[in-house]
C-alpha cells in the first residue's frame, strides 16, 4: 500500500499542547539555573584557592612601585551567523523511515536574557536569540565589565549564563502509517549537525584568569500518549564550541552530534539541541593598581537539519 508522504509527516510531527510546551519549559529553565549554579560555585572555590597567590603579586607590585595599568574598554569580535548549504524541504522515505528535517523547528528560550547569580555584583550579563524559523542560535555574555566612572572601572566578580532549546517533536506511527500493526517497539537514530562562527575576548592581570565556555549537545525527551512526561532517555555529553581563557575566534565550525534510543509508538518524543554558553570573571579595581579579570564571548550557530531514521522490531 503507497503511504502519502504528506500524511506521514503530519503523523510524525505531533505537536504538544500549549500547557505541555510551558510545562516543559519551566523544566528546562530550572535545570539551567541549576547547572549554572554549579559551575559558578566551581570557579568561586578556585578564585578563593588562587586569591593568596593574587594577593601576594599585587602587593609585590605594588611595593615595587609599578605603575596602575590605564583602563582599557574592550569589545569582542562578533561573530557572523554562518551560511551553510541547506535544504529547501524535509526529505522523507517510508518503510524504515528515514526523515531529514528542516526548518522550521520549535525553540525553548530558557534563559532569553543571562542573568547574574544573586551573590555576584551583577557586573556580567547576556542574551540569547534563536529563530526556529531559521534554526539559528545566536549567544553572548560578558562578565566583569561595568562602566567606568570619573576614570576609574571598579567593577565586582560576575558570572552569566544563557541557555536555549531548538528542535522538534516526533510521534512514531503505527497502522496504515507505520511499518506493522503489531509494532511495539522501534530504535530511532538521531543525527544532527551545528555550523558555529564564535569568539571570546579575555583580560586578565594581577587577578584570577576568567573563563568562558561554549557548548552544545543532544537531548530526546519522552512523553506518553497524553503528553504526561516521563524523563529524558538521552543526554549526550557537551560537546565545546569554545572553553577556556583567552581571546580566540572560530569560524564555519562544524559540530556533528549523535544518539540512539528506544522508542514505543503512540508516545511522543522531543529532540533538541541543547545549547549553552557561560562567562566568569572577577572584574577590576581602580586605584593606584589596577588588576583586572574580565571576559566577554559570543557565538552564532545555524542548524540546518535533523536526521532521524526509525526502524520498528516486527
Amino acid at each position: 500500500m503507497a503511504v502519502d508522504k504528506k500524511q506521514l509527516y503530519e503523523a510524525l510531527r505531533r505537536n504538544p499542547p500549549d500547557s505541555v510546551q510551558h510545562e516543559h519549559s519551566a523544566r528546562v529553565r530550572s535545570a539551567a539555573e541549576k547547572f549554572f549554579r554549579m559551575k559558578s560555585d566551581q570557579l568561586q572555590r578556585r578564585r578563593d584557592q588562587s586569591e593568596p597567590f593574587d594577593r601576594a603579586l599585587r602587593e609585590l607590585v605594588t611595593r615595587d612601585g609599578i605603575p596602575a595599568r590605564p583602563a582599557t574598554k574592550r569589545q569582542a569580535v562578533k561573530a557572523q551567523t554562518p551560511n551553510p548549504p541547506r535544504l529547501a524541504h524535509h526529505i522523507l522515505r517510508h518503510g524504515s523511515i528515514h526523515l531529514v528535517d528542516v526548518p522550521p523547528f520549535a525553540v525553548i528560550q530558557a534563559s532569553p536574557k543571562g542573568t547574574p547569580p544573586p551573590s555576584s555584583n551583577n557586573d556580567a550579563n547576556g542574551g540569547a536569540t534563536v529563530a526556529g524559523a531559521t534554526g539559528s542560535v545566536t549567544m553572548d555574555v560578558y562578565a566583569g565589565e561595568g562602566e567606568t566612572f570619573q576614570g576609574q572601572t571598579n567593577n565586582g566578580p560576575g558570572s552569566c549564563g544563557v541557555w536555549a532549546d531548538i528542535g522538534q517533536y516526533y510521534t512514531p506511527p503505527t497502522g496504515p502509517l507505520g511499518p506493522c500493526n503489531s509494532v511495539t517497539e522501534g530504535q530511532l537514530t538521531i543525527t544532527a549537525s551545528t555550523t558555529v562562527n564564535w569568539a571570546s575576548n579575555a583580560s586578565s592581570f594581577l587577578y584570577s584568569e576568567p573563563y568562558i565556555e561554549m557548548a552544545v549537545h543532544l537531548v530526546v525527551n519522552n512523553w506518553n500518549s497524553e503528553w504526561d512526561f516521563l524523563g529524558t532517555p538521552v543526554s549526550t555529553p557537551f560537546q565545546y564550541i569554545h572553553q577556556g581563557a583567552d581571546t580566540e575566534f572560530g569560524e564555519n565550525d562544524v559540530i556533528t552530534l549523535n544518539a540512539t534510543t528506544a522508542v514505543t509508538p503512540v508516545n511522543n518524543y522531543a529532540v533538541w539541541l541543547e545549547f549553552y554558553a557561560y562567562a566568569w570573571a572577577y572584574g577590576t579595581v581602580g586605584g593606584f593598581l589596577q588588576g583586572e579579570s574580565t571576559m566577554d564571548g559570543n557565538f552564532a550557530a545555524v542548524v540546518p537539519s535533523i536526521t532521524l531514521d526509525l526502524n520498528y522490531n516486527s
